[in-house]
């Protein structure tokens, strides 16, 4: 069973990945960062254009500022040195005070 993370809107979260090679960190050649939010939006992110910070190796992250509540998607893509894939969701609920 997997466990939803939960946030309030307005937040700002980091999104982290760790890429690993045989168990050891390693840097893919390319990085791919897609955020979809609730109204359906994708927002596409990439190490190339410098929109994702590189905190060691393997390890990157990317903050995002929770807009929209309900249901969000991220979804990580490492290609050439390190090919991999991971995607996770998390649950974004409405303030109760305006």
């Amino acid at each position: 069973m997997t466990t939803i993370n939960h946030y309030f809107e307005g937040q700002v979260i980091k999104l982290s990945a760790t890429f690993t090679a045989s168990g050891i960190p390693t840097d893919p050649t390319t990085i791919t960062l897609k955020i979809k939010k609730p109204d359906k939006t994708t927002a596409t992110y990439t190490d190339a254009l410098g929109q994702i910070t590189k905190d060691g190796d393997g390890l990157y992250s990317k903050k995002a500022t929770l807009d929209q509540p309900g249901l969000w998607f991220y979804r990580w893509i490492g290609t050439g040195t390190v090919e991999a894939v991971g995607e996770k969701k998390f649950d974004v609920k409405a303030s109760e005070i305006d």
